[in-house]
């Protein structure tokens, strides 16, 4: 009887020190998975561009929003029929996404789940959101910008962030500790954001609903254009992936 309470309290205690490690490799494992997200929808993109003369795909707003009410970055189809698609969405409605398990990011834990818009996604009777944001703005004439935001309106910067992890409700971050982003020239990076200072500024916006245009400034301004997440602990995920597969 001795043996075996001491064989529990050992496992025990083995269980509750791998535990933490098991979480920290989960979490960056999710985030390696979010960020190929983010390069599926590059090539997707990229390939629309090519047969639309260059043109990204363009937002719906819905007839519910008022005119100088911005769009939901997070939309793919509005719901209010079947052709009214947005955004990423329209990614789908051409055939470049076979599903759209892509716009779902795994780590994500806030209420818009694939899931949750599973059967939206086939009756097209509602609005969609995904997990990741759209700067549909990037998509417009620049003449058609709003003067506000007239600054940021420069698709052929490879610094503009063009879709990133989902800003606009700090329920619904995708991680805790940055943002995958997809910039303009279809590279992706990983936003580092540790100390919450980003996700504070953009949450504040939101609060505010000032619009998601500050936001994309943010990240703008913060994210490095390359295509290699330099975070450690993506790189701790690929290698733990590379050992168990």
């Amino acid at each position: 009887m001795i043996d075996v309470l001491v064989s529990i309290t050992v496992i025990a205690i083995l269980v509750s020190l791998i535990s933490p490690v098991l979480e920290h490799v989960r979490h960056a494992a999710n985030q390696v998975v979010c960020a190929s997200n983010l390069r599926q929808v590059g090539l997707c993109l990229s390939m629309y561009q090519d047969d639309h003369n260059t043109v990204l795909p363009q937002e719906r707003r819905s007839a519910a929003r008022a005119d100088d009410e911005p769009n939901d970055p997070q939309i793919a189809h509005t719901g209010e029929h079947p052709g009214a698609w947005s955004g990423l969405g329209w990614l789908v409605a051409e055939g470049y996404v076979s599903t759209p398990q892509v716009f779902y990011c795994p780590s994500h834990e806030g209420t818009q789940t694939q899931d949750e818009y599973a059967d939206a996604w086939v009756n097209l009777d509602r609005p969609i959101r995904t997990n990741y944001a759209y700067r549909g703005e990037l998509a417009r004439p620049a003449s058609d910008v709003p003067a506000a935001t007239a600054h940021n309106h420069n698709p052929a910067s490879t610094h503009a962030v063009l879709v990133s992890d989902a800003f606009t409700s700090t329920a619904d971050l995708n991680h805790t500790t940055g943002f995958n982003t997809l910039s303009t020239s279809l590279s992706v990076a990983w936003l580092d954001d540790e100390s919450r200072a980003i996700q504070g500024l953009i949450a504040s916006f939101a609060q505010q609903g000032i619009g998601s245009d500050e936001a994309w400034s943010i990240l703008d301004r913060n994210t490095e254009p390359t295509d290699n997440p330099s975070s450690e602990n993506v790189s701790g995920a690929r290698m733990f992936l590379n050992f168990l597969f």
